[in-house]
């Protein structure tokens, strides 16, 4: 990895439209993978300052209702981690190669200066293209904060320029996929291994379940009720945005997620105390 990295940092003191020596696909593959872990590692120094800057709230969250059928893993692969870096990798790498259609409009030596313009500029608009991930947020905060916000994005940008002009097209675009899945895929086992949320207090029994996609299976709400009290609850594959506005008109205006939630209270409980009982959960995330 250290060889690959100082072979980057070379190519862009001096950008030059050339292709690697070896260009076997075992050397390929080497490349592909340097350029991830490189990736991985600027990630993990990156990421406590993300997370600093969102428990700050500075930056507004996306309270957006989850539409079940997009909140597939599935879903969320082949659109988040296939079709978009595709497009992306489209606009903003295919065109940093000269090729026989560029010699009708630019002349091979012309084409050494623009190519040392684009590899810089390309990737820099890249990342400032995904500032508009973050809405609602004062002009003045986004720019000052921008290096953190897509100081990820514009690093793989500038990564995958150097694979696609040393390599080929299609690895900038495994090494783009790659990395979409990674962070997809990543968050999986962390909320597989989180234990659930139970409480077991007074008459009432609580168990609760959040889950990161939804998984396709048959969604359960059913409510057992009687003058304004609540006996049973059984939720699956449910939203919490949808759960609250459902059983009582509330428009929870946080990060939706889903839950599968069972409670029970043979004496029974207000509407307004299974609100506080609720509320208690997510102060304890």
């Amino acid at each position: 990895m250290k060889v690959i990295f100082k072979e980057i940092i070379a190519f862009y003191k001096n950008p030059k439209d050339l292709r690697a020596d070896d260009l076997s696909l075992k050397n390929n593959v080497r490349y592909i993978l340097g350029v991830i872990l490189i990736d991985l590692i600027f990630f993990a120094l990156i990421a406590p300052m993300l997370h600093y800057i969102f428990t700050l709230e500075l930056i507004a969250e996306d309270i957006s209702n989850i539409v079940y059928k997009q909140n597939t893993l599935f879903y969320n692969i082949i659109i988040s981690a296939v079709l978009v870096p595709l497009m992306e990798e489209l606009i903003f790498r295919f065109p940093l190669r000269y090729n026989n259609f560029y010699r009708y409009f630019v002349s091979e030596q012309k084409w050494n200066y623009v190519f040392k313009i684009l590899v810089y500029l390309l990737p820099l608009i890249f990342g400032v293209v995904h500032l508009s991930n973050y809405e609602n947020i004062n002009i003045f905060i986004l720019i000052a904060l921008s290096p953190v916000l897509i100081g990820s994005q514009l690093v793989g940008g500038y990564l995958y320029t150097f694979l696609r002009v040393k390599f080929n097209f299609l690895s900038a675009v495994f090494c783009h996929i790659s990395w979409n899945c990674i962070l997809i895929l990543i968050f999986i086992p962390i909320n597989y291994l989180e234990s659930p949320y139970e409480v077991q207090k007074g008459s009432y029994q609580l168990y609760i379940k959040q889950s990161e996609y939804s998984t396709g299976e048959k969604q359960v709400f059913t409510i057992d009720s009687k003058d304004n009290k609540i006996y049973n609850l059984s939720i699956k594959e449910y939203s919490i945005n949808h759960v609250l506005d459902s059983l009582f008109n509330i428009k929870r205006n946080k990060v939706d997620y889903i839950i599968d939630l069972k409670f029970q209270c043979n004496e029974g409980i207000k509407k307004e105390e299974f609100i506080k009982v609720i509320e208690r959960y997510e102060n304890s995330k």
